[in-house]
């Protein structure tokens, strides 16, 4: 009915008919819990030659980018998935290096259509690397098909990459950051709930407010423990006898702390 959803879960069979005209939506949405799953989804099509809705390697890429604005449950299964992504695309280049191709460019394969950056052989949509041949030109292979690609000698091929294997562990460092920042807040919040110091009235509420404020910076999902820290900041507000500034105490929109 309008106005309603169907979500069918991973490998769930679905399908759908339109009697006449219809103008249809559907959404794309990845859970952290999904991550896993869709790295399995990939390799399964490559197997099945079939094409993918999108590059799973340029969304966890995109992801870690952005780890600023990541969920730290959905930065930690980020993190997870582009560990193994990263030490398989390290395996995949040195036996391309030693299979003997030397030549290698620096591509932006996000700015290509997808039909131009699919691997020939397995239907892959390429986004860290790829290889071509001035042989076959618009022609690309993933580098699980490197031999596949012609039947020219290795040194004539080129590595298309789009980044270096000194850039990826950075990416993947701002995930980890973002990811283990959530538990140093909560120890942080934790400890300043059962402080003595809270005795100290304006000293307690600038503490939490400011812990508060760095939930809302980080973009912290809203949970229990969140919750009580506003509920001992309205608590330390009402009980002190000394007045405090409305840009010490003034609280972030709950709606911003996701």
């Amino acid at each position: 009915m309008a106005g309603e959803f169907v979500i069918t879960f991973p490998r769930a069979y679905h399908a759908g008919f339109n009697q006449g005209y219809n103008f249809a939506e559907a959404v794309n949405f990845a859970p952290s819990d999904w991550l896993k799953m869709g790295r399995e989804c990939i390799s399964h099509y490559a197997c099945l030659r079939r094409y993918c809705v999108f590059s799973h390697d340029e969304l966890i890429c995109k992801m870690a980018a952005k780890a600023d604005l990541l969920d730290p449950k959905v930065a930690a299964a980020t993190y997870q998935d582009m560990i193994v992504m990263v030490e398989n695309e390290k395996k995949l280049r040195k036996s391309l290096l030693e299979w003997g191709v030397n030549n290698a460019e620096r591509q932006a394969f996000e700015l290509l259509a997808d039909d131009e950056r699919v691997c020939e052989v397995c239907k892959t949509t390429c986004f860290l690397s790829g290889v071509s041949c001035g042989c076959s030109p618009g022609m690309l292979v993933c580098l699980y098909h490197y031999s596949s690609l012609c039947n020219c000698p290795s040194n004539k091929h080129t590595l298309r990459y789009r980044y270096t294997l000194d850039e990826l562990p950075v990416l993947l460092q701002k995930l980890k950051h973002k990811a283990e920042s959530y538990d140093g807040w909560a120890i942080s919040v934790k400890k300043a709930l059962l402080s003595k110091e809270m005795s100290k009235k304006v000293l307690g509420a600038n503490e939490l407010v400011s812990l508060l404020a760095e939930a809302e910076r980080k973009n912290f999902k809203d949970n229990e423990l969140l919750q009580e820290l506003k509920t001992a900041i309205i608590k330390a507000e009402n009980n002190t006898s000394d007045s405090i500034s409305p840009s010490e105490v003034s609280l972030p929109h709950t709606s911003s702390v996701k």
